[in-house]
């Protein structure tokens, strides 16, 4: 946390595994911070009886999750990129082989996830209440889905476009 006034910076969380994602709860008590290796959603808490404090928001989550945004009636929209794979899962505990692997795809433009968008809606406590899917590979690698009303802005890692779609 960075504080502009007092130009004071303050450690709240480590110990991250690949932290990627974060997002302010509606009532402001709590922030999530996406763990995409360690397939969860860590939850600081930042007001009430448990301030200080961190637990788990979500775990065992079936892909790698990007980034995640506030729904308008305090859910919360979770973009994954792929889904996991036991090759996939393999190379987290192996970081040095997981960056060969990343620039021999690089270069030669293999990719072993499945071209296959997510977006999962998450209810203000961690329950999973939405979840799409589509395998039409029109747009994939999803890094991130923004709900403004009733449609869902879906952007993409790879892609040259991003998706909109009706929000259920």
């Amino acid at each position: 946390v960075y504080d502009p006034q007092t130009q004071q910076l303050d450690l709240l969380l480590d110990n991250l595994y690949f932290a990627n994602g974060v997002a302010l709860s509606a009532a402001e008590d709590f922030v999530l911070v996406n763990e995409t290796y360690e397939h969860r959603i860590m939850r600081y808490w930042l007001k009430g009886p448990k301030a200080g404090t961190a637990d788990v928001f979500a775990d065992n989550l079936p892909g790698y999750i990007d980034n995640i945004t506030e729904g308008p009636d305090g859910s919360f929209w979770l973009a994954v990129v792929a889904a996991r794979t036991d090759a996939l899962d393999d190379l987290v505990a192996a970081p040095f082989t997981r960056k060969i692997v990343y620039r021999v795809m690089q270069a030669t433009g293999f990719n072993p996830a499945e071209k296959h968008s997510y977006a999962v809606k998450l209810s203000p406590d961690g329950t999973p209440r939405v979840s799409l899917e589509d395998d039409s590979g029109h747009i994939y690698m999803i890094t991130s889905v923004l709900q403004e009303g009733d449609k869902l802005y879906l952007g993409s890692l790879l892609m040259d476009s991003f998706g909109v779609i009706d929000a259920p």
